[in-house]
């Protein structure tokens, strides 16, 4: 069964991806979810490697990580 983070991190991946183009080199996930120690309140912590740091850059996949909290219920920080 496909767990609300395995959800979450895949349609924030892809849609940073979408989003950002060519712009991303890496999406890393670290934290509890990645060692597999997540709870059911435990954060998604990322950290999305680009090309150049812009602050547009940034506010696009703030708004990404809120829609993906209303539509979820998961926290991407």
């Amino acid at each position: 069964m496909i767990n609300s983070h395995d959800q979450a991190i895949r349609r924030f991946t892809s849609d940073a991806k979408r989003l950002l183009k060519d712009n991303v080199i890496d999406i890393l996930i670290y934290g509890s979810v990645a060692r597999g120690e997540a709870k059911k309140e435990s954060d998604i912590d990322v950290i999305v490697i680009v090309k150049r740091n812009a602050f547009k850059m940034q506010m696009r996949l703030a708004a990404l990580s809120f829609d993906i909290l209303l539509e979820t219920g998961e926290y991407i920080s």
